[in-house]
């Protein structure tokens, strides 16, 4: 089984994208993906999508698809204001997370087993 961690990311108070990140031992690397959770999205913005494997550390992975998250957000005028980790921070501490965020200019919380059940 390979480690992952999931992270997710709240977008306004509709809208959740959650980041996997994941350690592919058999190649030593990073990989992640993103899942957007929204009630008032199309059927084809709630999809998966999936930013490689070939990363060489966790927070290559993760900035690549906070990228993304972040570039989707502005596009719609939604404000992303904050993340959690509801399962513990494995492979990316909470203190890289805020590193890779404020490199895309976004100033916001991480909480690690924060926001409550269900997230």
């Amino acid at each position: 089984m390979q480690p992952i961690q999931v992270i997710d990311v709240r977008v306004d108070s509709n809208t959740k994208v959650t980041i996997h990140i994941e350690f592919c031992e058999e190649k030593d690397r990073f990989g992640s993906e993103a899942f957007i959770l929204d009630s008032k999205a199309a059927p084809h913005e709630s999809t998966k999508i999936r930013f490689g494997n070939d990363h060489d550390t966790a927070s290559k992975a993760f900035a690549a698809a906070f990228h993304w998250v972040a570039k989707w957000s502005a596009a719609r005028d939604l404000p992303i204001i904050g993340i959690n980790n509801p399962c513990s921070c494995g492979l990316l501490s909470a203190e890289e997370q805020i590193h890779v965020t404020r490199q895309y200019g976004v100033e916001i919380p991480v909480t690690v087993i924060g926001w409550g059940n269900g997230s």
